[in-house]
């Protein structure tokens, strides 16, 4: 499909998103972890929804590569939240139209929660679509500490972020 590896240098998120966005030619912008799979169609799913004019980007709902109810359960509540309030996370393959991209001037560069804080500026800006079938992301960080810890650390600095914390005084001991 004419995807380009890009490399940095720099360990930072926000800035390797905006720089392969910077070189990305298309009108529609795909952000997708390495590790996590896309469905068979996705390409075409995001360009159907994109074709409608309302929707500004979205993502996908997602499942994790584990057999852990926890796990299955998270998954199941991320896409009720995402249906209901448009959120979504970088696991999720978050997609946006280049323009809208643009106009919101990407990626902030903070250290944690650049694709929850994005999200939720493209929602403000525009409808923004969760697409099926969903992606797979691996769950590695869940099964060296086990399910219930990092999901209990996920929803506590998620909440104290909600809540108007600077991301730079959170740590996620997972990053």
């Amino acid at each position: 499909a004419g995807a380009r590896l890009r490399v940095s240098a720099e360990r930072h998120r926000a800035r390797q998103m905006n720089q392969g966005a910077a070189a990305a030619r298309g009108r529609v912008l795909l952000f997708l972890h390495a590790d996590t799979l896309l469905p068979t169609g996705a390409l075409e799913k995001i360009r159907a929804a994109i074709d409608r004019r309302t929707v500004v980007g979205g993502a996908f709902s997602r499942r994790y590569r584990s057999r852990s109810l926890l796990l299955a359960i998270t998954s199941r509540l991320a896409s009720l939240r995402n249906r209901m309030v448009g959120w979504h996370l970088g696991d999720q393959a978050i997609f946006a139209r280049r323009d809208v991209f643009e106009k919101l001037g990407g990626f902030r560069y903070i250290p944690i929660f650049e694709d929850l804080d994005f999200s939720r500026r493209l929602h403000a800006l525009g409808r923004t679509v969760t697409l099926t079938p969903p992606v797979y992301s691996p769950a590695r960080r869940f099964v060296a500490r086990g399910p219930w810890r990092p999901t209990r650390a996920d929803r506590a600095l998620t909440g104290a972020y909600l809540a108007g914390a600077r991301p730079k005084h959170l740590y996620h001991p997972d990053a």
